[in-house]
């Protein structure tokens, strides 16, 4: 498939774009993104139909997520009657507000990069999606293992510091923004799961059961705990299943012209959903200002 050039004005085909302009010169081909997805056979609006509507996925998944989030608080203050919890339910509730937005935020920059093709808007996607990122595994960090904030921002830069190295894995290839990109932070929520259940584990032996026909019983896990990270590992397979589409999509394009980017979207969306929704409560330890 022929480049297109990185600054593609609207409504032009292949053969009537520009050259690249001085972005593209500097960096080569490697800023042409209208060619990335097999969807896409022309520059342009409106060349990539189900990439395009697929992207509203996420403003389903920001809305269901905000009524689940809304209905789960407002049980919790029915239920609660100590005001000393009241700050840090908040605090939940606020982070998980501000994920269903930056979520939102992933939908409508998505919608306008696969509608359009413009350069722009591929930068404003790609910024939603780190914003997304960032505040998801901050409180992750916090909530999930009791990190204390300056530990979680270092979590959060690791994340990022070793998405490089994964482009040079063989089946990664140099696809940095493509793969890489999302890798690492997808494997470091599978890691988060695991830790966060040996965690609670430990915590749970340190604590026997008080039941006198089981003195040397571990305290049942919490049902918040388990609740979580049943809800996180399954976002984690999802995101896991969702990266190998990701990467079929200009493979299998000889065989299916539509690609397999909108597929990708549907995923993403679920996962992404189910880690706002099962977004684990503030430890009791951890003081809300942690939390960004």
């Amino acid at each position: 498939m022929e480049k297109f050039a990185y600054f593609n004005p609207p409504n032009l085909r292949m053969e009537e774009a520009p050259p690249p302009a001085s972005w593209g010169d500097l960096w080569g081909d490697s800023l042409s993104l209208l060619n990335l997805y097999c969807e896409r056979s022309a520059a342009g609006w409106w060349q990539e139909p189900l990439n395009t509507w697929s992207s509203l996925l996420f403003l389903l998944a920001a809305f269901a997520a905000f009524r689940i989030c809304r209905g789960e608080h407002a049980r919790e203050n029915v239920s609660k009657n100590a005001s000393k919890n009241a700050a840090s339910s908040a605090s939940a509730d606020r982070t998980r507000f501000m994920l269903c937005l930056d979520l939102s935020a992933i939908g409508l920059t998505s919608w306008a990069f696969h509608a359009s093709g413009w350069d722009l808007f591929a930068l404003f996607d790609v910024l939603a999606i780190l914003v997304f990122t960032i505040r998801a595994s901050f409180a992750l960090f916090v909530r999930g293992l009791a990190l204390s904030g300056l530990q979680a921002f270092l979590g959060v830069v690791a994340i990022f510091a070793l998405a490089p190295l994964f482009s040079y894995l063989p089946l990664v290839g140099d696809a940095l923004w493509g793969v890489a990109f999302h890798l690492s932070p997808i494997l470091t929520l599978g890691l988060l799961v695991l830790l966060m259940l040996l965690r609670a584990k430990r915590q749970s032996s340190k604590h026997p059961s008080k039941h006198p026909s089981k003195k040397r019983a571990s305290s049942p896990l919490p049902p918040d705990l388990l609740r979580s990270t049943a809800g996180l590992g399954a976002a984690f397979v999802v995101l896991a299943a969702s990266l190998t589409l990701r990467t079929q999509d200009l493979p299998l394009c000889a065989d299916w012209t539509y690609g397999t980017h909108f597929l990708w979207h549907a995923q993403n969306a679920i996962a992404l959903l189910l880690v706002i929704v099962f977004l684990p409560k503030m430890p009791a330890a951890t003081t809300p200002r942690t939390t960004p």
